[in-house]
């Protein structure tokens, strides 16, 4: 068996709970997810693809799961090779957007929207939130690999990406619940090698702030100047207006057929309401019953350097960007998607300096 403790921290609030929102709880179920995601997301690791080209397959060696049996094409169990233990002290507060100075003219109260707090249900509002200068915010995580040492490094390198670029919780893809590891000795750029395909990840970043709190604030502002539509000097004159306003015309209209939509690409389900003739549209990931959802491949990161200011940082997931010829469905009706908005917004922003 071969045993490492992870040294991590929380840097910005990190809304994670259980059964009771109210209540925080931080569980190796969360660290498990995350790094699955970012195993999946990277192609897998080098050290297997020859034994097992399909990720899929790597992913049940690692984590466990149901293989496909040699004999009678039977499935059978395969235990995980992974085991994560959390020492975590539980002390958390109870809190709504409004209560982290996030209010919904705000711009971290945009990314916390569905946070905020509701009139005359402020108490019901509120989930379990561990807050950056709590004690509680550092904690320690325990892996250890109890066969197939051959993917050590492989595993110690997929904790190192995690710690550097993930987070964990609700709105976990807008800036909460960012981590930092204290005692990782591999650089990202190093990590980065032991996986497939790292060029599905692509950092970007804003210019460097002083705060945590500032680095939400630029996220948040960028991300509504490409994202909404409005009339305010604010939105009207973003570089994204024309996308949103594209979009809210096609919400309007009942003949959608040559119709061409942006935003579905950052993320679905959407909901349009229009108070000048009382109607609403509903964008949705498929028709009929099962609408489904299509979760945003732009995932906003603050990042905390070793000198002590941060960086904002833009993650776009490339291999899960909307697919090539996928329609949306606004209303029942196909609409076409176009990649247009995603890779303007890529463009918008610097490349991020990994070697650290």
């Amino acid at each position: 068996m071969i045993n490492k403790t992870y040294d991590l921290e929380f840097i910005t609030p990190a809304f994670l709970a259980g059964a009771n929102q109210k209540q925080g709880e931080l569980r190796a179920p969360s660290i498990r997810g995350q790094l699955r995601w970012w195993f999946r997301l990277l192609g897998g690791f080098k050290v297997l693809e020859a034994n097992y080209p399909n990720v899929r397959d790597q992913e049940i060696q690692i984590f466990g799961g149901m293989s496909e049996g040699r004999e009678n094409d039977n499935k059978k169990p395969v235990a995980s090779s992974v085991k994560i233990r959390v020492d975590h002290r539980i002390s958390y507060v109870s809190k709504h957007a409004d209560d982290l100075k996030a209010g919904i003219n705000t711009a971290k109260g945009y990314l916390l929207f569905p946070l905020r707090s509701r009139r005359g249900r402020e108490e019901e509002s509120k989930r379990g939130v561990f807050l950056p200068e709590m004690e509680a915010a550092r904690f320690n995580v325990y892996v250890s690999i109890v066969r197939n040492r051959e993917i050590s490094d492989s595993v110690h390198a997929l904790m190192t990406v995690m710690s550097h670029l993930g987070s964990l919780g609700t709105r976990s893809r807008r800036g909460f619940g960012a981590l930092c590891c204290h005692d990782n000795q591999l650089t990202l750029t190093e990590a980065l090698t032991y996986f497939s395909r790292p060029s599905n990840v692509v950092v970007k970043t804003m210019s460097e702030v002083d705060s945590g709190d500032e680095a939400l604030n630029q996220l948040g502002r960028w991300l509504q100047r490409w994202r909404s539509h409005g009339r305010s000097p604010n939105l009207n004159q973003g570089p994204g207006f024309k996308y949103a306003k594209n979009d809210h015309d096609i919400g309007l209209t009942r003949d959608r057929r040559n119709s061409v939509a942006y935003r579905p690409a950052l993320g679905l389900p959407i909901q349009q309401r229009y108070s000048s003739v009382r109607s609403s549209a509903n964008w949705e990931a498929q028709p009929g019953n099962d609408k489904g959802r299509f979760a945003s491949p732009v995932i906003l990161r603050p990042y905390r350097l070793a000198s002590g200011k941060w960086l904002p940082l833009v993650i776009f997931a490339d291999s899960l960007c909307w697919p090539d010829g996928r329609k949306v469905y606004v209303d029942g009706s196909p609409v076409a998607v176009s990649l247009d908005l995603y890779n303007a917004m890529k463009q918008d922003l610097q490349d991020f300096q990994i070697s650290i």
